[in-house]
């Protein structure tokens, strides 16, 4: 990352699915780079999971770059593997290291 990147830095007693979304829209700026954590995050929910996933959507259409902290065995990739959001399906995860750093949609559809 840059020296202007931001980095969302985890809040104890995040205050649900809402918040994170809210956060994530704010801090995803044209050009920005994003640096999200969630190992703190109190519980993972599968609509957590949906707003990372359209957080990187987001990031895509404004040209900016999302990476949330994905550590094998940390509590996110725990949650995803429960939710079956690495499972063969319509899009995929796409990583670098220990970072979840977007999603690869099939073919022919939009971002």
């Amino acid at each position: 990352m840059t020296d202007d990147s931001r980095v969302l830095k985890t809040i104890p007693g995040l205050a649900g699915t809402v918040d994170l979304a809210q956060r994530l829209q704010e801090a995803i700026t044209p050009g920005a780079c994003v640096r999200a954590s969630l190992e703190e995050a109190p519980d993972l929910l599968v609509s957590d999971l949906q707003a990372l996933a359209a957080a990187h959507l987001t990031a895509r259409r404004r040209d900016a770059r999302l990476a949330v902290e994905m550590p094998a065995g940390g509590r996110l990739e725990s949650a995803i593997r429960r939710a079956g959001f690495d499972g063969p399906s319509d899009a995929a995860l796409l990583r670098e290291g220990d970072l979840w750093t977007g999603v690869r949609l099939p073919e022919g559809r939009a971002a």
